[in-house]
């Protein structure tokens, strides 16, 4: 019976379009990553400016009531009484 080997010197050949092939998927795989980081990091920011915006959002609505509650006719009727104001119809300030 004949034994076939192989040749004992080998030659490490290297495909060309396969090496590219392999970068190309490591480059896209990289970047991948990268845009992956990015949409989180915008997500979250997004999410903490939306709290923000709704905590200023009741902030300012505290602050309108507050306003309206001051400007009310009974409460101008009390500070008016309390500093002593009198109603004036044509005041010298302005022109007639």
């Amino acid at each position: 019976m004949t034994i076939i080997r192989p040749k004992k010197s080998r030659e490490a050949r290297v495909n060309p379009v396969l090496l590219l092939g392999v970068c190309c998927m490591i480059a896209l795989a990289a970047a991948n990553v990268v845009a992956y980081d990015r949409i989180v990091g915008v997500t979250r920011s997004i999410t903490t400016e939306k709290k923000s915006f709704e905590d200023m959002h009741e902030k300012n609505v505290d602050l309108k009531n507050k306003w309206y509650q001051a400007l009310d006719r009974d409460n101008m009727k009390a500070f008016v009484e309390e500093y002593g104001f009198v109603k004036v119809s044509s005041p010298g300030y302005l022109p007639s």
